[in-house]
């Protein structure tokens, strides 16, 4: 691309219109170029994934066909997608990027015949389809290309197969977390495009429209990733709250029972130890719901702050690659792709591990545990439902119900059996879960 032609542009004797008129042309001409630079750039990468590492595969004997496809899947598409994007984005911001205009209304007509915002209404379905199918398994082909590397052939084999020539990459999960990576910057910089078009320019709308259609594409994906990850909080969460229901219901029986007219002898079969043992369980359930929920926040709260330090990490590294351009003199002295590389560490290997051992010592037991419950659970459920076949036989005896004393002699049985049941189960609450 030919350098911007806003330098040949004579700023003296320009009105204060013009000057601002300049400031906004040049901004947007920064950020049309950023865009069109950076998906070239990232359609290169991924070249790199498929044709350095994805094509020659078969080198390596030791990385299956189940895991070349798990790792490389999802990459060839996004790549033959940004491609083809990246061709349509130049030809849309063609006349700005390579322009050579000396004055000002020449300049203004270039810039009014880009059509960025067009082009990202046009590509948004196949955008959103690559980017959902690649997000929703990456964390899978992390996994699974952390899990292959332990093995020394395997690291060997992708130690020399990255080329350094070809991408500032530091490696190939470096690599494979671009497409990530990309998606969350389209909003930004549509966003920033945005606010350096004026409301008047002919792409204004539809770049607007794309800015908001980009959101839904990132929220999408990013709602996918949280349904995976929040199933078992949601299922905890469900199982406490039924719980909660029906402690509910345990707590205000006795009181309804003890208003209701002419059950003064209801307390003959009131059973204290019974009612003590109830109460253990509910305290038992709790604890371990809450406790289940607790681990799981945290370490949802730890992938979070991850995922914000490798969105930081990334934008240093952008910030970096920027030095190629700049004077020597002010050139960044610190090499930001050392704290990406470990931040990426983090995720593929410790935090990985970390969920692998959570899962191992905490979620599973706490899974048997809570399987364990299911049979104190019935049985208070039993007793709660021959609770109220007793208060409707005394319910019908205290108003004197003649008519339907039919009804009432088939409760008869029940305050014997209503005992006879609670010393039972009294006996199997006080076991306890197994």
């Amino acid at each position: 691309m030919q350098g911007s032609s806003l330098s040949l542009i004579e700023t003296e004797g320009l009105n204060k219109e013009d000057l601002e008129l300049l400031r906004v042309l040049k901004r947007r001409q920064a950020i049309l170029r950023e865009l069109v630079t950076t998906e070239s750039s990232f359609a290169d990468d991924l070249a790199v994934v498929v044709e350095e590492y994805q094509s020659k595969t078969k080198s390596c004997p030791q990385l299956s066909k189940d895991d070349a496809r798990q790792i490389f899947g999802g990459v060839e598409p996004v790549m033959a997608f940004s491609r083809d994007f990246a061709g349509d984005l130049q030809n849309a911001a063609y006349s700005v990027l390579f322009s050579e205009a000396v004055s000002m209304e020449s300049l203004h007509y270039e810039d009014a015949q880009t059509g960025v915002g067009i082009v990202f209404g046009q590509s948004i379905g196949r955008l959103s389809r690559v980017f959902s199918r690649y997000c929703s398994t990456h964390e899978t082909a992390a996994k699974c290309l952390q899990k292959v590397s332990k093995d020394p052939a395997v690291q060997k084999w992708l130690a020399d197969r990255h080329p350094v020539d070809k991408t500032t990459a530091w490696d190939l999960p470096s690599l494979l977390i671009k497409p990530i990576q990309r998606i969350m910057k389209y909003p930004l910089l549509l966003s920033a495009l945005l606010e350096a078009t004026p409301s008047t320019h002919a792409d204004y709308h539809a770049i607007d429209s794309a800015h908001k259609e980009i959101l839904l594409v990132a929220e999408d994906i990013n709602n996918i990733k949280k349904r995976r990850d929040l199933v078992g909080s949601v299922t905890a969460d469900r199982k406490k709250n039924d719980f909660t229901a029906l402690a509910k219901t345990f707590s205000r029986r006795a009181p309804k029972t003890k208003q209701s007219p002419g059950l003064e002898e209801e307390a003959e079969y009131t059973d204290l130890v019974y009612d003590r043992l109830v109460a253990s369980f509910r305290a038992q359930e709790a604890v371990i719901g809450t406790l289940r929920v607790e681990v799981q926040d945290w370490l949802l709260a730890m992938k979070s702050a991850l995922e914000y330090h490798a969105k930081l990490a990334f934008a240093f590294e952008e910030v970096q690659s920027c030095r190629d351009t700049a004077p020597s003199s002010m050139s960044p002295t610190v090499d930001w792709t050392c704290y990406t590389k470990a931040i990426s560490d983090l995720q593929l290997g410790a935090f990985v591990e970390l969920t692998h051992n959570l899962e191992r010592e905490v979620f599973h037991p706490l899974a048997l545990l809570e399987s364990n419950f299911t049979n104190p659970r019935q049985i208070i459920e039993r007793q709660d439902q021959q609770a109220e076949l007793l208060q409707r036989k005394q319910t019908n005896s205290s108003r004197g119900l003649s008519a339907e004393s039919h009804i009432d002699t088939g409760f008869a049985h029940l305050p014997p059996i209503y005992k006879d049941g609670n010393g039972r189960d009294r006996e199997s609450l006080g076991q306890g879960p197994k």
